[in-house]
């Protein structure tokens, strides 16, 4: 995961937990890349399904096609 990206994934969670938010979910290409740094991958030109999911106590995970999944590991360094 980026810095900058992780960085905002943080502040996020930290205004979830201050609002009483437990966990969001979103699903357009612009929020998954600006809070996970996740773009420019082959589900966005083909339509597929893509999620982050944001827990305010845990780390985000992404939920994607298993064609894309190889993908969202190397970027977030796993």
């Amino acid at each position: 995961m980026l810095e900058e990206a992780k960085n905002r994934t943080l502040d996020l969670q930290q205004r979830m937990k201050d609002q009483g938010i437990r966990c969001a979910v979103f699903t357009d290409e612009g929020s998954i890349a600006y809070l996970a740094g996740f773009w420019g991958y082959l589900g966005i030109e083909f339509g597929r399904p893509t999620m982050l999911v944001v827990n305010a106590e845990e780390g985000p995970v992404v939920i994607t096609p298993f064609m894309e999944s190889e993908m969202v590991g190397e970027m977030y360094g796993r």
